[in-house]
């Protein structure tokens, strides 16, 4: 009997397997490199959690690494809540549409933030939920 068609299949299966290695090498390298980049603008602060109005200098800065931090920080905390939401740890009180850009959410914050620049102090993660809630928020 003639089993090439097994060796064929292990090659195949051993392809894709370093195939998904290689991702998620791919992936891994990746997070660091945006980490690092990410790490740069807030070691500019200090070692403590960037507050309002340290967010709100990095979404209304031209620099493009600042506006990536921003983005970066807005996108980590929606991740977060999203996932929190999913696990049933809290209650889903955003629904975004799939279809709305980081930067219109970019967006919503730097309004609301100029809006209501006495919470500028406030820490920066806390600021997020609010003005999404009103931008988007959930059907009852």
């Amino acid at each position: 009997m003639n089993f090439r068609w097994i060796s064929q299949i292990r090659s195949s299966d051993n392809r894709i397997h370093q195939i998904k290695i290689m991702k998620n090498l791919f992936n891994v390298v990746l997070a660091l490199a945006l980490f690092a980049l990410g790490s740069q603008a807030f070691a500019q602060t200090s070692d403590t959690f960037i507050d309002g109005e340290q967010l709100y200098k990095y979404c209304t800065s031209t620099k493009l690494a600042e506006n990536n931090t921003c983005a970066g920080y807005i996108g980590g905390v929606l991740d977060t809540m999203t996932t929190l939401a999913g696990s049933d740890v809290i209650k889903k009180l955003i629904c975004i549409p799939v279809n709305v850009k980081l930067s219109t959410i970019r967006d919503v914050l730097v309004s609301y933030l100029k809006k209501h620049p006495e919470e500028l102090g406030l820490n920066a993660s806390s600021l997020i939920l609010d003005p999404l809630v009103e931008a988007y928020p959930c059907s009852p």
